[in-house]
């Protein structure tokens, strides 16, 4: 028995090291240049400044999304998601959230240029199993995934045309 004992300390000192470095450790670098993530993150949309604007905002909201920031002048939009649990992250003890920031560019009276930047970030609202102490921020990055992109540039896009129909 007392090997044993001796050995659970040292067992669970080990665990809570790897727990807490494991925690520290940031999101790996994007594997994306800065020009690919440029291309994934704009697209130049059918549609006044107005339309696109407006249409964005309303996607937003729809994805429930709150709008943090609008700045129409400036051609800028930030907005938060909710905070949504993390269920593979840390047995679900971790939540995220995405934030992103919009600008638009008027090309035309009929064209208008829009860039998503989407990130990510991951909390451990818990402080996670001890002797691990609170960390706050846990993770925090750009998304790399196009499909979350084209989606909203989708629904965007969609927008903006029930918009110009009822216009007519």
């Amino acid at each position: 028995m007392g090997k044993i004992t001796g050995k659970l300390p040292a067992f669970f000192f080990s665990l809570g090291a790897i727990f807490v470095l494991a925690g520290c450790m940031t999101a790996p670098p994007s594997q994306l240049t800065p020009l690919q993530r440029r291309v994934m993150e704009s697209k130049e949309l059918e549609g006044s400044f107005d339309d696109a604007f407006r249409a964005t905002i309303a996607v937003l909201q729809d994805k429930g999304y709150l709008v943090k920031t609008s700045d129409r002048d400036g051609g800028l939009v930030y907005a938060e998601s909710g905070l949504t649990n993390a269920k593979d992250y840390w047995f679900g003890l971790g939540n995220y959230q995405y934030k992103v920031t919009v600008n638009f560019e008027k090309f035309t009276e009929t064209r208008t240029k829009i860039r998503l930047s989407i990130a990510t970030e991951i909390y451990n609202i818990t402080g996670g199993p001890w002797p691990m102490p609170t960390l706050g921020d846990i993770k925090a990055g750009p998304v790399d995934d196009p499909r979350m992109y084209q989606d909203l540039y989708a629904e965007i896009q969609k927008e903006m045309f029930r918009r110009a129909q009822l216009n007519k």
